[in-house]
């Protein structure tokens, strides 16, 4: 297990992602950024979300109102990959199907930071599916099945440095319960991450402060030219993609993504704890209370089966172009 400390500002990975070491269930890192898969220790990495990943919320916000006022800017990792950002999802494709009972369940237990995390997808109908949201309360609790990869859109209100505590638990097949908690550290907007402790330091605590207001740049005007994505919702930043087919493998991203690694299946790991598998992509619902709740317990499998889409928080990138398809009523501010 890796425990230098590295900081990952573009790329893929699984930050939160349990496996079986050594007899015992951890909660870990895993960094696929290139076939050759690393595990690291949580406490020894910065996941670094830069400025690239502003936006601003639209006037009107629309189904973005649930971010924040008109005019407020907000970091987002975004669920399809940008090749300028951090990528982040999660994994449980080190376990099996017959390896745990019931899949596993996520906890996002404590966040520390100047702002909110909001962790969501969008329903065909476009509302919001949040996994996580700290602005609610915590904990938040979401049910991950077993042999899955997935990501979401992350939102943080605020640019800074948070701490993240996760905690992933199951019963394994034999009926014992294991659980581990660990505490992510992501620094946020225009931080100099030379000066980010990490949670094993001394002192233990963030103290890189911003570099820059992120309110102090011009940008462009928040509304979008309609024509650059034809098929978006004019009155929000994330618009539903086509529902899936219902026939799909559960373990398939139904929203198409360019750049995007291969969904998870049957191909993975079917050990517990045995190694490591493919990346691939996924989705989650929503775990915290709010708009647009999904039961808990119900696994990616039932949900794209109930024909729940999501789609990814596209963004306008500097200069005017786009990294992604982006709906109209929302455009990047520099």
């Amino acid at each position: 297990m890796v425990d230098e400390r590295i900081v990952i500002d573009q790329g893929h990975v699984d930050a939160v992602a349990p496996r079986i070491v050594e007899g015992r269930f951890r909660t870990l890192f895993r960094d696929s950024r290139t076939s050759d898969i690393v595990w690291r220790e949580p406490s020894s990495v910065i996941m670094h979300l830069t400025a690239a990943g502003r936006d601003v919320v639209p006037d009107p916000a629309g189904s973005l109102a649930f971010v924040g006022e008109p005019g407020d800017t907000y970091y987002c990792i975004p669920q399809t990959q940008d090749p300028d950002l951090l990528w982040a999802g999660w994994s449980t494709e080190a376990f099996g199907s017959s390896s745990v009972q019931g899949g596993l369940g996520f906890s996002l237990d404590e966040i520390e930071g100047p702002g909110d995390l909001l962790v969501f997808g969008w329903s065909p109908f476009g509302e919001p599916l949040m996994r996580f949201d700290s602005s609610d309360g915590l904990p938040d609790t979401y049910a991950v099945p077993a042999v899955t990869h997935e990501h979401a859109n992350w939102v943080f209100t605020e640019q800074g440095v948070y701490r993240l505590t996760f905690t992933v638990a199951a019963t394994l097949a034999s009926g014992e319960q294991v659980k581990d908690s660990q505490t992510y550290t992501m620094a946020v907007g225009d931080v100099d991450t030379d000066d980010v402790s990490l949670p094993g330091d001394s002192g233990g605590s963030p103290s890189a402060e911003p570099s820059a207001d992120p309110t102090a740049s011009p940008g462009a005007d928040p509304t979008a030219d309609p024509s650059a994505d034809p098929t978006a919702d004019p009155t929000a930043d994330i618009s539903p993609e086509p529902t899936p087919d219902p026939s799909a493998d559960s373990s398939t991203d139904p929203s198409p993504r360019p750049n995007a690694e291969p969904t998870s299946g049957p191909s993975a790991d079917t050990n517990l704890g045995s190694g490591e598998s493919a990346p691939g992509d996924g989705e989650l619902a929503r775990t915290g209370a709010g708009v647009g709740t999904v039961p808990l317990g119900v696994g990616g499998a039932a949900l794209v089966l109930a024909g729940v889409g999501v789609v990814h928080l596209s963004r306008r990138q500097r200069g005017g172009d786009e990294a992604s398809a982006r709906p109209a009523g929302a455009e990047r501010r520099g």
